[in-house]
């Protein structure tokens, strides 16, 4: 793991932590209108952007000049990976649908709030 991804993985984690607890509350205390997959939907976001970071990091040790590409190529990647994640847990959970689609758009939008405002920072940095 080089210098770049290291505290960028750990900035990642200290959030991730900070949606389960508040993944936790919400469940533990309303129980009846959250479901489980609540608490798995930041893991599964933490995971995935984890890889996405080293890719694009990889691709910038190779070739600086494939940047873009790749950047585009892995969003579209995620962005369908996101869509069947999404569509099976529809399928799965029709009957906290709204809470489970609700809580997955609120993660998608922190975690790429978040990788977005990294990426601009660790790149500014490098120009």
């Amino acid at each position: 793991m080089n210098q770049t991804a290291r505290p960028f993985i750990i900035k990642l984690l200290f959030v991730s932590i900070i949606i389960e607890l508040i993944c936790f509350g919400f469940y533990f205390f309303k129980p009846d209108f959250f479901s489980f997959y609540l608490i798995i939907q930041p893991i599964y976001f933490f995971i995935s952007i984890v890889f996405f970071h080293l890719s694009l990091l990889k691709t910038v040790e190779k070739r600086a000049q494939l940047f873009v590409s790749r950047y585009m190529m892995l969003t579209g990647i995620k962005l369908f990976l996101n869509l069947g994640v999404l569509l099976a847990l529809v399928f799965i959970l029709k009957e906290k649908l709204v809470w489970v689609v609700l809580g997955f758009l609120i993660n998608y939008i922190i975690y790429t709030v978040f990788e977005i405002k990294e990426l601009l920072r660790i790149f500014s940095k490098n120009n």
